[in-house]
């Protein structure tokens, strides 16, 4: 990606990564991940989430295949 924000959120240990291009459609992307994860109660199991572009990856903590 072509640069970006990434915060660290200590109390759940995650990371968010967020990129520049189409930085308000990002956040919102961004928001109704996090909603949307919260609501299930996964937020425990994600490592990071990532918005970049039209893009969403999250990815689960645990170890890499």
């Amino acid at each position: 990606p072509g640069g970006g924000v990434e915060v660290f959120w200590e109390k759940d240990r995650l990371v968010l990564s967020i990129g520049q291009e189409e930085w308000a459609d990002n956040l919102g992307r961004l928001a109704a991940t996090l909603t949307d994860v919260m609501k299930r109660g996964e937020l425990k199991d994600i490592r990071e989430v990532r918005v970049h572009g039209a893009g969403v990856w999250v990815i689960k903590k645990g170890p890499v295949a």
